[in-house]
């Protein structure tokens, strides 16, 4: 595409960059996610609502609020809830230096931030695996306790969805289901269709908020709830 014929780079940066920018953010502000092709249950969803909102949980406070037409009040805070750090450390001060000392610090700014920015949760049934690093493979495991979070899952098994724990299968058809963690581990730690949260970077800690979130039937009210977003 012909963009601007015979102008200059700096001239393209003024003009046309931020008029594809602007444009390209007008269609994703009018995009919404796919709805949740299942029936929901309008009474559990509506306490799951309350939970996200309220005060003792506090969901909104990183997530957003929702006004249930697939519009949110969202800040993009940045926020450190324990989750593997890995990525974030990559910006080390060498990382920063050099950028400081590159062509590109005449352009553009670079800035540590201090923790991942915790996202807008509109389609969010439809987007896992949960965290930055995709290490958590449903919804339920995301919002019980850490702990019990599986160590190893089946990555290829994000094209099948777990309708009752809302998020992907962990085995593949087939697998006796009766297999040990460590079993599985044992046979398909090093296998790359297989996520494991010993690699470097792939740690499933974080977002741990069982100790407010209490119990199985609040977590199936929330989980109820972000269904419907």
């Amino acid at each position: 595409m012909e963009l601007a014929k015979g102008r200059t780079l700096s001239e393209l940066e003024r003009t046309a960059v931020p008029r594809i920018v602007e444009q390209f953010e007008a269609v994703i502000t009018h995009l919404r996610p796919p709805p949740y092709p299942y029936a929901i249950d309008p009474e559990l969803a509506e306490r799951g609502k309350r939970l996200f909102s309220s005060e003792a949980v506090g969901c909104y406070r990183c997530h957003g609020i929702y006004d249930g037409r697939g519009s949110v009040q969202w800040t993009g805070v940045h926020t450190n809830v324990g989750t593997d750090p890995a990525r974030l450390d990559l910006v080390s001060d060498g990382f920063l230096e050099a950028f400081r000392q590159s062509p590109l610090a005449d352009r553009w700014k670079l800035i540590r931030s201090h923790g991942y920015a915790a996202t807008p949760l509109t389609g969010v049934w439809a987007n896992f695996p949960y965290l930055h690093n995709g290490s958590v493979p449903t919804l339920y495991h995301l919002l019980g306790p850490a702990s019990e979070r599986p160590r190893i899952f089946y990555v290829p098994g994000a094209t099948r969805f777990d309708r009752t724990r809302v998020g992907q299968r962990l085995l593949p058809d087939g697998l006796d289901a009766r297999l040990s963690e460590a079993e599985l581990l044992e046979r398909f730690g090093r296998d790359r269709d297989w996520f494991t949260t010993d690699r470097p970077g792939s740690g499933n800690m974080g977002h741990d908020f069982w100790d407010r979130i209490k119990t199985d039937e609040n977590r199936r009210a929330l989980i109820e709830y972000l269904q419907t977003l």
